[in-house]
């Protein structure tokens, strides 16, 4: 579950340079659209009602980590969801995979992505040429949070 659709068209992007890699996963990308920790949560733990998830991950902007209460962080417990952090955002991510300069709030980050790739980020082939699967490959080992999203899609864990 990403946090908007920006991240749910990088996750689908990620599962399509990736998915294929175990045919025995099933991934689904979902937007939880925006809102914050408490929606994003809410959203990935709900979402799986009767549908039979092995596993549910949100990925959620670091920058508002101050939003996570005692009562989210026992419901993330209690529901075996997996918390990625992209820091401060998810541009702030792409900017780190792209090895460019990663600006401490999300406003610039999302400024600075916007002047290297300009486009719209919620659409799945904004991520096709500047992400390639090679520059990901490349990068997943220095960039931990790529590695674990490239992990649970190819393995289903981290």
């Amino acid at each position: 579950m990403g946090e908007g659709e920006c991240d749910k068209a990088f996750l689908q992007h990620l599962n399509g340079a990736y998915g294929r890699d175990n045919c025995s996963l099933r991934v689904t990308p979902a937007s939880a659209h925006g809102k914050g920790p408490p929606n994003v949560i809410n959203k990935a733990v709900t979402a799986r009602h009767g549908i039979g998830y092995d596993c549910r991950v949100a990925l959620i902007d670091r920058d508002l980590a101050h939003m996570m209460t005692p009562g989210l962080e026992k419901l993330v417990r209690d529901s075996d969801l997996i918390i990625i952090w992209s820091y401060p955002c998810l541009e702030g991510l792409l900017l780190e995979i792209l090895e460019e300069r990663v600006p401490t709030s999300s406003n610039d980050c999302k400024r600075a992505m916007n002047s290297i790739c300009p486009g719209k980020g919620t659409e799945r082939a904004y991520y096709a040429k500047p992400f390639p699967r090679e520059v990901l490959e490349r990068r997943r080992n220095d960039v931990s949070t790529l590695n674990e999203l490239i992990n649970l899609i190819t393995r289903g864990h981290l």
